[in-house]
């Protein structure tokens, strides 16, 4: 969430994850020749991905096949290699083959994750066998999704970037501000002076290099979007991880606002904060090079949302906050008098909006008509903290016997899903009702939650987060915490998940209502 990577680093990381894990597997001294040997032609294999020679390591992860047609880890590096190259085709049929020879499910969500499953397939299998339905019937549930490869490039792109993926820039100026089509972008580009004064306009009329847009307009917004036909309501929208998202009114015009890849986007909409119009009004500004100085502040989208659905709260939250230094009352009482409080605001949208230098804070939310049922929450702003790293998670009154757990995480990877195991049942997306532990919220579109309720504390459980989409990695990327909120603590337990992450992490334990703390590393391990 807080780094920029290409795809091609992310597909990478990935390999090293996996092979690194299947080396150590693989070399212990009572494995034979022929898996030392194997495993020599694996690690080969990586060294040569590692250092983009993608044709020299599929020569070597197809002889390590050879040697060990039923070891998983060579087909499962030789299909990366071939997405690396564009050939989806040979990556299907590597992981095709991968599943027949070893069975193993790995091969089939391959499959689904990259989206393989229209690629020419010369193997006779059918890749909709075993897990595939299930997962493909989650990813595909909702019909809609944000186009998040687009907004990446939004966030990230300057001017020089533009046209190396659009062509040739024509410029219209206007005074001190000139706007920018390119031939294949449906679309402009508005440039004028960055925030810290600098001209973002050369010596010669066009865009400098490395500048940011001020403003981006779409000719059809369906661009921003997925899986539309024309149209898409408020409460699909709601559902595609948008952070901040409202509707209301500018200047007479209904519209509806959000926040996605730190981009601030407004599109006009009807009173109801429906898109029909695909070539409605719109306006993205992607984030700007702040020349912040020290003591500066920054605004913040604080989204506060209701732990059991996953939608923002409804009615009227009162939001308080105070500085850490100054709060003398514990996390157990609401803020008070003595605390401070130097910004109070009443919100009837489940949407704060607030400007903070960095720092520590203290945070009070609750509705405005009972103030006792309160949560606190303990804030740390720094340079790289974010939007979504400030949700606002809402239990309400929680009863004797019940914990409810919230995962959240931001915009990538765009499906993380929590898992709830005990000896007789395990708790996740596809089986979200247990005997004593239900699944309240999936998210499927990142900057989600997704919430576990357990209603029988008196057991045995364990705790896990899987990361659905394959990559990027979760500890790198995601920003990823699991909140625990209990009966009579209005703040919660807290766990951010570490940067060495990839592909399961071991949250927690729970033995008769007791939680000991576990937070590590579980890839490989079968959920």
């Amino acid at each position: 969430m807080k780094n920029k990577r290409t795809v091609l680093i992310l597909i990478s990381s990935i390999v090293i994850v996996i092979c690194a894990a299947a080396a150590i597997l693989v070399s212990l001294p009572e494995k034979s020749k022929g898996i030392e040997v194997y495993t020599s032609k694996v690690n080969k294999g990586i060294e040569y991905y590692n250092s983009k020679n993608y044709e020299e390591s599929i020569k070597y992860f197809k002889e390590a096949i050879e040697l060990e047609p039923e070891n998983e880890d060579a087909y499962i590096n030789l299909g990366y290699a071939y997405i690396q190259i564009g050939e989806k085709d040979l990556a299907l049929n590597a992981w095709l083959q991968g599943h027949t020879a070893t069975k193993s499910d790995k091969f089939l969500n391959l499959i689904a994750k990259f989206n393989l499953k229209n690629a020419s397939n010369t193997t006779g299998i059918d890749p909709s066998s075993g897990t595939v339905p299930a997962d493909e019937e989650k990813k595909t549930a909702s019909g809609k999704s944000i186009n998040s490869q687009l907004f990446m490039k939004l966030k990230e792109y300057t001017y020089s970037d533009y046209v190396t993926a659009y062509g040739q820039a024509y410029v219209s100026a206007d005074g001190s501000t000139v706007t920018v089509t390119h031939s294949t972008f449906a679309g402009s580009f508005v440039y004028s002076t960055d925030p810290s004064g600098n001209s973002k306009i050369g010596d010669d009329g066009y865009p400098k290099d490395d500048a940011v847009p001020d403003y981006i307009r779409f000719d059809d917004v369906s661009q921003l979007f997925d899986g539309i036909n024309g149209s898409i309501s408020f409460d699909e929208l709601n559902s595609l991880g948008l952070i901040g998202l409202r509707k209301g009114t500018s200047g007479g015009k209904n519209q509806v606002t959000f926040k996605y890849h730190e981009c601030a986007v407004t599109i006009g909409s009807d009173e109801n904060g429906n898109i029909s119009d695909m070539s409605t009004n719109n306006t993205i500004i992607p984030p700007q090079v702040s020349g912040k100085e020290e003591g500066e502040k920054r605004h913040f989208t604080v989204d506060v949302v209701l732990a059991t659905t996953g939608n923002h709260v409804d009615g009227r939250y009162v939001f308080e906050i105070a500085r850490a230094e100054d709060v003398v009352s514990g996390d157990n009482s609401p803020l008070g008098s003595g605390d401070n409080i130097f910004y109070s605001q009443t919100i009837s949208d489940g949407v704060v909006d607030v400007d903070l230098e960095n720092g520590e804070y203290s945070v009070c939310v609750y509705p405005e008509n009972d103030p006792n049922n309160f949560q606190r929450y303990n804030w740390e702003i720094d340079d790289n903290t974010v939007d979504v790293d400030l949700k606002l998670i809402i239990t309400g009154t929680i009863t004797d016997g019940q914990i409810i757990i919230v995962l959240r995480w931001g915009d990538q990877p765009r499906d993380i899903d929590a898992h709830l195991v005990s000896s007789d049942d395990h708790v996740y997306y596809q089986h979200p009702n247990g005997t004593h532990a239900n699944l309240d919220v999936d998210c499927m579109n990142g900057n989600g939650i997704e919430t576990i309720t357990i209603n029988d504390i008196e057991g045995d459980y364990t705790y896990y987060v899987n990361n659905y989409s394959g990559s990027p990695s979760m500890g790198e990327y995601s920003g990823a915490t699991v909140e625990v909120f209990t009966p009579g603590s209005a703040t919660p337990r807290t766990y951010t998940i570490p940067e060495d992450i990839y592909g399961i992490w071991e949250v927690f334990s729970l033995h008769n209502g007791t939680i000991t703390d576990i937070n590590r590393d579980a890839t490989g391990m079968d959920l």
